[in-house]
């Protein structure tokens, strides 16, 4: 097969959640931070921090360009941060954590809920997620997602990527393959398998009129610009593997013959990394062949070595510094080296 076209005019936007915590580490309730209406900067349009619950979540204006929304994210950061020291709190971007039932009980009611509208799912036979099956007034954990909106941008067959991404049977089982299990052998948290008890589970999606968005990573990713520029590459090939389908060449379906449906699902539903490495070492030659080497699609022949070389190490090992001091750093060079100049330059060697 002859490599894909790549697709640009995917504009990225993106709702990860994160925890206020006390100076002892123990969680507080978003709404004892945030406003009921949420909050943002007057003048600014990098987005907005609003309550979800327990948890707080940044609302990131959508962008073509990683580096853009990367910028966006640093802005966000920084308001937290501000929000934060105000009420002499800290920030914590745990994947899981588990709520003191009293605080739990002294918040709202609104906030003491799930907070979540059901999803969809294309591998349940009504199309519904499952249920979540807990208390939320019993059930004292709570986690942190990092749902992905994929929508239209200025891209002249805009019509043709609107019914690309509202094709949820055809995209979101490709973005489980390029995107939900690629990350399962980065984000190895033991709390993922519990997270995914309420949800986050393969297949789960909402249908914005906008496009899609993608629920099933963790706030993993926002630990670092590189982790950003990274998964959101691997949402660019998705959509474009989809994109660039035909019947004649029909790249998704190539894609889904590789690897086994269920052992995608269950890769990424029990965060197994050795089963998602297996998927991984099924696809990697036929991504090898497809993707062109050029910029914007965060692997290529060149670096899906470099990724192999990459998840030898768990993350932390690559990403030492914390998360908030990163990303509210004043020099303004937070988005300064993404993933392809991290992995030719810091990975290789």
């Amino acid at each position: 097969m002859k490599s894909i076209e790549r697709f640009s005019g995917i504009s990225f936007g993106a709702d990860p959640e994160f925890f206020f915590v006390n100076k002892k580490g123990k969680v507080v309730g978003s709404e004892r931070v945030i406003a009921k209406k949420g909050y943002s900067k007057e003048g600014s349009n990098s987005g907005k921090i609003i309550r979800d619950g327990v948890q707080a979540e940044f609302n990131i204006r959508p962008s073509t360009c990683r580096q853009s929304f990367a910028w966006s994210l640093s802005a966000l950061f920084k308001w937290a941060k501000e929000r934060a020291k105000k009420k002499g709190l800290d920030i914590s971007f745990k994947q899981l954590v588990k709520v003191d039932k009293k605080e739990l009980m002294s918040l709202s009611p609104e906030s003491r809920m799930f907070g979540c509208e059901p999803s969809y799912n294309v591998y349940e036979k009504d199309g519904m997620s499952k249920p979540v099956g807990e208390n939320p007034e019993e059930y004292l954990f709570r986690c942190a997602g990092g749902h992905i909106h994929l929508s239209c941008s200025y891209d002249d067959s805009k019509e043709t990527l609107k019914k690309t991404l509202q094709n949820a049977k055809e995209l979101i089982p490709i973005m489980d393959i390029v995107v939900g299990n690629t990350c399962v052998l980065m984000d190895r948290g033991r709390g993922n398998k519990e997270r995914r008890r309420t949800y986050g589970r393969a297949g789960e999606y909402r249908q914005p009129i906008y496009g899609i968005e993608y629920r099933v990573l963790s706030n993993f990713w926002i630990r670092d610009y590189k982790l950003v520029s990274l998964v959101l590459g691997l949402c660019r090939i998705a959509v474009s593997v989809v994109r660039n389908s035909t019947k004649g060449c029909n790249y998704a379906k190539k894609l889904r013959e590789l690897v086994k449906q269920e052992d995608i699902i269950n890769a990424i539903n029990k965060n197994d990394k050795k089963l998602a490495l297996k998927n991984f070492n099924k696809i990697k030659k036929f991504l090898k062949q497809i993707l062109p080497t050029n910029y914007g699609l965060a692997f290529d022949k060149y670096r899906i070595p470099k990724f192999e070389k990459f998840i030898k190490k768990p993350i932390t090992f690559w990403f030492k510094s914390n998360p908030l001091a990163k990303w509210t750093r004043v020099s303004g060079d937070v988005a300064a080296i993404g993933w392809e100049r991290f992995a030719d330059g810091v990975i290789h060697k």
